[in-house]
């Protein structure tokens, strides 16, 4: 059993040459069909966002994705009372910007009853920073982030220039995390490493 969801202009445009939403045009999500029957023992689905920094999916889009899940697997009306379609349901999230196909995975698992979800799950080890970035907490990474982030929106507030994005296409659509990687980059050429940076830097004799 496959499913996709997709965006009706994201079709009709080549991966390679993803233009975003045509002007003048409506954005139109394309029907999500599913069709279990009697024997289907797993299920594949495709989430595509193919253009831009900003690829995670809405609260709404979550919420059906969370509905189709939860119905899929109930139980049927038969005498029986089994489900016809027993799972498992795998997800490929092709939302690729930074961290957003684990961003994406995250926060559909975060709406499923546990007992959905793959034995071993623990969201406990993730959390959500303010400008949509995801951290495992507990970590080094983590402890050393505060101080970066702490001169970052020191950089912004004292006007510090950025350098050129990397992709055209992202200059028009810039998100909080693509500013912030450009403001890091921005304080690296100058010297002015922090946190677990500033540890490994090497010393000159």
């Amino acid at each position: 059993l496959i499913a996709c969801d997709d965006l009706e202009h994201e079709v009709y445009q080549k991966d390679s040459d993803q233009l975003g939403l045509p002007p003048g045009q409506s954005l139109v999500h394309l029907p999500v069909v599913i069709h279990p029957f009697l024997g289907n023992d797993l299920m594949y689905v495709r989430v595509h966002r193919r253009f831009g920094s900003q690829r995670i999916l809405q609260d709404w889009e979550m919420e059906l994705w969370k509905d189709r899940i939860i119905n899929l697997l109930k139980p049927s009306s038969s005498s029986s009372g089994k489900n016809s379609f027993q799972g498992p349901i795998y997800f490929l999230w092709g939302t690729d910007f930074e961290d957003q196909p684990m961003i994406n995975a995250l926060r559909l698992a975060e709406r499923l009853p546990p007992q959905l979800l793959p034995e071993g799950t623990n969201l406990s080890k993730f959390s959500m920073t303010s400008d949509n970035r995801l951290v495992m907490n507990n970590s080094i990474v983590n402890a050393f982030s505060k101080n970066t982030t702490s001169q970052q929106n020191n950089a912004i507030h004292n006007g510090q220039k950025c350098p050129i994005p990397r992709d055209e296409k992202d200059k028009n659509e810039e998100g909080p995390a693509l500013k912030s990687r450009r403001i890091s980059h921005d304080l690296n050429q100058n010297n002015q490493t922090s946190g677990i940076l500033k540890f490994f830097k090497p010393t000159t004799s």
